[in-house]
Protein backbone atom coordinates (compact mmCIF):
# COMPACT_ATOMS: atom_id res chain seq x y z
CA UNK A 1 0.00 0.00 0.00
CA UNK A 2 2.87 2.17 0.96
CA UNK A 3 4.55 1.73 -2.31
CA UNK A 4 1.41 2.35 -4.50
CA UNK A 5 0.97 5.56 -2.59
CA UNK A 6 4.80 6.47 -2.75
CA UNK A 7 4.50 5.56 -6.72
CA UNK A 8 1.21 7.64 -7.22
CA UNK A 9 3.33 10.93 -5.30
CA UNK A 10 5.92 10.33 -7.61
CA UNK A 11 3.97 10.52 -10.72
CA UNK A 12 1.84 13.85 -9.59
CA UNK A 13 5.15 15.73 -8.73
CA UNK A 14 6.61 14.91 -12.22
CA UNK A 15 3.13 16.00 -13.61
CA UNK A 16 3.58 19.17 -11.87
CA UNK A 17 7.03 20.22 -13.13
CA UNK A 18 5.45 19.29 -16.39
CA UNK A 19 3.00 21.49 -16.15
CA UNK A 20 5.26 24.37 -15.22
CA UNK A 21 7.37 23.28 -17.82
CA UNK A 22 4.88 23.87 -20.29
CA UNK A 23 3.86 26.82 -19.11
CA UNK A 24 7.44 28.29 -19.75
CA UNK A 25 7.99 26.99 -23.06
CA UNK A 26 4.48 28.71 -24.06
CA UNK A 27 5.72 32.54 -22.96
CA UNK A 28 8.98 32.03 -24.58
CA UNK A 29 7.27 30.96 -27.72
CA UNK A 30 5.04 33.53 -27.59
CA UNK A 31 7.69 35.94 -26.93
CA UNK A 32 9.81 34.54 -29.99
CA UNK A 33 6.76 35.05 -32.04
CA UNK A 34 6.31 38.53 -31.26
CA UNK A 35 10.29 38.85 -32.11
CA UNK A 36 10.11 37.50 -35.12
CA UNK A 37 8.51 40.69 -37.16
CA UNK A 38 11.43 42.67 -35.81
CA UNK A 39 14.68 43.37 -37.62
CA UNK A 40 18.24 43.09 -36.37
CA UNK A 41 20.63 45.34 -36.19
CA UNK A 42 24.63 45.04 -37.32
CA UNK A 43 26.82 46.25 -34.46
CA UNK A 44 30.55 47.10 -35.01
CA UNK A 45 32.71 45.82 -32.18
CA UNK A 46 36.42 47.17 -31.56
Amino acid sequence: MFYKHMTRSKIEFLKGVKSLLDDRIEDLEKKDSKKAGTKMTKVKVE
